[in-house]
């Protein structure tokens, strides 16, 4: 019986740029780990960027109509005491 397996260089060059990072630093480090971190850190920004005037408007909106109901109840009830 004969298995052959079949390894590409660039799967091998991963693996062992793997093996040096848990090496170097111990577990709580994966080098594919921070990658990922990395890009989704990324792709919110774009996201955030691509509508921020949207994103502005309704923030300040939302903030707006929060103070305005908070603020209202707050100023009757200072009022009233």
């Amino acid at each position: 019986m004969k298995i052959e397996v079949e390894i590409s260089d660039e799967e091998i060059a991963n693996l062992i740029k793997d093996k040096i990072a848990q090496v170097i630093v111990g577990d709580r480090f994966s080098y594919d780990k921070n990658m990922y971190k990395r890009e989704i850190a990324q792709a919110v920004r774009d996201v955030i960027y691509a509508d921020k005037e949207n994103i502005i408007n309704m923030t300040v909106n939302r903030a707006s109509r929060e103070i305005k109901s908070k603020a209202i109840a707050k100023l009757l009830s200072d009022v009233k005491s």
